[in-house]
């Protein structure tokens, strides 16, 4: 499996699952910056931080959601590549049945093969975003 060197952005509540794919995607290559919220998230990025890719939980305790958090960070990186983790089905998450356009998801419990392929496929489909 092609590992790579980009920065992905890991939202998740939970700190074993967060640690888990943050090791996970570390030891094959990529730089991860991890949070638990919104709030954390925004600090990252006011760090200078410019992710190539989102992994977030849609479920996210506080006022912003998963979805919040990619609605935001895609107004600020017009095309940024966002992978949805739940333990729900997809529908929950689907706009008149399809994902939009840059959005995936991944179903939880996955496995560190089914992370990787999925973070590598949106990466590669990924549109070059100007201005980042």
């Amino acid at each position: 499996m092609a590992a790579g060197s980009e920065i992905v952005l890991v939202v998740e509540d939970e700190a074993s699952v967060r640690d888990l794919v943050t090791r996970i995607l570390s030891r094959s290559g990529y730089v991860v910056h991890g949070a638990e919220s919104a709030q954390q998230v925004n600090t990252i990025i006011e760090q200078g931080v410019v992710p190539d890719l989102l992994l977030t939980d849609v479920l996210l305790p506080g006022p912003m959601s998963g979805r919040d958090i990619a609605d935001e960070l895609r107004t600020r990186h017009s095309g940024l590549p966002t992978i949805f983790m739940s333990g729900y089905a997809v529908d929950v998450f689907k706009h008149d049945g399809r994902l939009d356009e840059g959005l995936a998801f991944l179903q939880k419990p996955f496995t560190p093969g089914e992370l990787l392929a999925r973070v590598r496929t949106m990466l590669d489909e990924a549109p070059l975003r100007a201005g980042c």
